[in-house]
């Protein structure tokens, strides 16, 4: 296989070379090429028009110079959500218009969601004319350009003069219906056709790589394009990186200060959202403990911390239906809410701000919905894998309609992420109810809100350009906001400041003292933009109350019943050792091993067991305010239920060693199901908010 350049090694080997032939104007180009740049790319600049903008401009020149002077195919750029990648496609096949390279465009999707958005821009041919793409020159191709958006399998004779066409991957693939037959047709009647590859990093799989090697014959030309070029899998697109820009460069303009960008221009403006991240400030709640993140699974009735669960592997483990303890849930949608509603006073009518809500399985995502319904009079847009395909469609005209102002939906809830395409302009908060392992999905969550919002003269609003992620400390992603140079906010205090300064007006002749200088900003109309309100006050449960709710939740012990565990026990009848040229040796004495504890232990059994139970309820009097100053009391409730469910109404001294033994394995795992099931009556109580 090939050896694909990343960015780094490319900029490396051709970095100078290609920065002299962009600075002498494109000298050793061809007549068409050089006509082409000099229209899109003029010297000074020229009022009223719309343009590429600086990475856009530097990633155009990169594919033309890696295509026409260094002969390299395919190449790739990774330019970050909401950048602008198809008026980058939409330039470069312009360019491949002028310069005759190439006669039909085939443009691949993902999934419906990303066509349907392409097709906004491409299926009028807006985009060329809205950015002046054409020359004058060669005004007579724009009449050429006739696009074709696939929706399904089509009649062929209908694509025939046709030489735009988007469609999903599938639809040019073997095994998918009318695949072949579409193969058939632009091998038969597209002429030289060029490929471009929206959201590239989906595409590893063999069933495109054969697609691409069918149409090799007649494709000189590929041009990958994604935000995230990197999978959790390791694999990258087949393909030489000649540009990337990162989200954080993209969120504070420090693009500008990129040794291969172009410094002539006049602004570098900010290309995507801000990011500001809030977190509860309160670890304790009346009578719940909220320092830590806690589910269920629905199935089992297994309790877990967010930090004991894999969540690189959760996707493949569809039985595992995680739920979150409601207190937990209600608190982080308290909040999401909070910063929702002052995303409308700042809308201003202009737009409708959304709430994405992202949770850990379709039960989770029901309980997200449900709660987001009665506590808070949301409508929110449930999105999950189990759809029909009715369904898929009214979520395809729902998602075209999300952020206008008709839209039914303030909200969207999704399991594990939402598929390109659902990247949003208008998501304007993201509360998350699940953890994350790999750094890469959790910079693809974010992606789904970097969008800038342009409804209405939103785009020079800085207030309205702003992303809010509702975060807890115990999803551990200190990491993924210093990459980003993140605001996060601890209630309302400034927990970590922004590093980077966010210069709109940065000039082309800053020195490199002033753009490379570290500074610390903090917006004061931002954090009064984002102040979190005080908690209500709540009445305390009655000490008689919390041990009517406290019996309730014990009742779960009853999950744990000894006969419920698999003991092993293993008896050698001797051993044999064979070692080379030697003669075999043999032992006969017995040997048997177990982790039963015998009789004899059981003494020493019965006293760990005791201490844990009264680690247990000091524990509980020190989480739970009612129960303060009660562990004595504690002890013996939960010792009464113990011996009652688990011990057969057998007393603690006298249980056999085995049952005790079942019983000290169980208790760490018994404690964190009994709090949940407390929390979750508390909750139900109404106790965490008041109002």
């Amino acid at each position: 296989m090939a050896d694909f350049l990343t960015f780094r090694k490319w900029e490396a080997i051709h970095g100078e070379k290609y920065e002299r032939w962009r600075s002498g104007r494109w000298i050793e180009s061809s007549k068409e090429t050089q006509v082409f740049l000099n229209h899109l790319l003029p010297l000074g600049i020229v009022e009223g028009e719309k343009r590429l903008l600086p990475h856009q401009a530097e990633t155009l020149q990169r594919v033309i110079y890696s295509h026409e002077i260094l002969k390299v195919n395919p190449v790739l750029a990774t330019l970050a959500t909401g950048t602008g990648k198809t008026l980058v496609m939409a330039s470069v096949m312009a360019w491949l218009l002028c310069t005759k390279k190439s006669d039909t465009f085939l443009v691949f999707c993902p999934n419906t969601i990303v066509r349907d958005r392409l097709k906004r821009d491409f299926e009028t041919g807006s985009v060329f004319d809205e950015f002046n793409l054409i020359p004058p020159e060669y005004a007579a191709i724009r009449k050429s350009i006739r696009p074709s958006i696939i929706d399904g399998f089509q009649n062929l004779a209908n694509l025939r003069g046709f030489n735009l066409i988007v469609a999903n991957r599938h639809q040019f693939q073997q095994g998918y219906s009318g695949g072949q037959d579409h193969l058939k047709f632009l091998l038969d009647n597209g002429g030289s056709i060029a490929i471009f590859n929206d959201e590239a990093h989906n595409t590893r799989g063999p069933e495109y790589k054969r697609t691409l090697d069918i149409l090799k014959s007649r494709s000189a030309f590929r041009f990958d394009v994604t935000a995230t070029p990197d999978r959790a899998d390791n694999l990258r697109p087949e393909s030489h990186e000649i540009y990337s820009l990162s989200v954080v460069e993209a969120i504070t303009g420090s693009y500008k200060n990129n040794s291969h960008i172009d410094r002539r221009y006049s602004r570098y403006p900010r290309l995507i959202k801000d990011v500001v991240v809030q977190r509860p400030s309160i670890k304790r709640y009346g009578a719940i403990s909220l320092g830590d993140v806690t589910f269920k699974d629905q199935s089992s009735g297994q309790i877990l911390r967010v930090r004991e669960i894999d969540w690189d592997d959760l996707p493949r483990k569809k039985n595992l239906q995680l739920v979150m303890d409601p207190g937990c849930m209600k608190m982080q949608l308290h909040l999401a809410v909070e910063a929702w509603k002052r995303k409308i006073e700042v809308a201003t009518d202009r737009y409708k701000p959304l709430l994405f809500v992202i949770t850990p399985s379709i039960a989770g995502a029901k309980q997200a919905v449900d709660m987001m319904k009665k506590e808070f009079k949301l409508n929110p847009l449930l999105v999950v894998d189990d759809e029909t395909e009715y369904e898929k469609s009214e979520l395809r005209e729902a998602a075209a309609k999300l952020g206008s102002v008709e839209s039914p939906y303030d909200s969207v809830v999704s399991v594990y992420m939402l598929r390109e395409g659902w990247d949003v302009p208008e998501v304007s908060v993201i509360c998350l109810l699940r953890g994350f392992g790999s750094p890469l999905f959790a910079h693809q969550v974010l992606g789904r809100g970097l969008r800038l919002i342009r409804r209405n003269g939103c785009e020079g609003d800085r207030n309205v350009q702003e992303l809010t992620i509702i975060d807890h400390e115990a999803l551990g992603l200190d990491y993924l906001w210093a990459e980003i140079d993140a605001l996060v906010l601890e209630g309302d205090t400034v927990i970590r400041e922004r590093e980077i300064e966010r210069d709109e007006d940065a000039k082309a002749g800053d020195s490199q003292e002033k753009v490379y200088r570290e500074q610390t900003v903090t917006r004061e109309d931002l954090l009064k933009l984002l102040e979190v309100p005080e908690p209500q006050p709540i009445e305390m449960l009655s000490f008689e109350r919390s041990l009517e709710l406290l019996d309730q939740a014990l009742d779960c012990i009853a999950d744990y019943r000894p006969e419920n565990l698999i003991f092993v026990e293993v008896e050698i009848e001797g051993i044999k050792r064979f070692r080379p040229q030697r003669p075999e040796e043999s032992s006969t004495r017995g040997l048997k091993l177990t982790a039963i504890p015998t009789h004899a232990e059981s003494r020493e059994l019965f006293e760990q067991t005791k201490g844990m139970i009264l680690e247990w309820a000091r524990d509980l009097s020190q989480r739970y305010d009612p129960f303060a100053t009660k562990t004595n009391y504690l002890y013996a409730i939960i010792l009464e239920k113990i011996e009652d469910i688990l011990g057969g109404k057998t007393t603690l001294p006298d249980m056999d060693s085995h049952i005790l033994y079942a019983i000290s394995l169980s208790i760490p795992q018994i404690k964190e199901s009994v709090a949940y099931e407390l929390n979750q009556r508390i909750y139900a109580e109404e106790l965490l908010y008041n109002g």
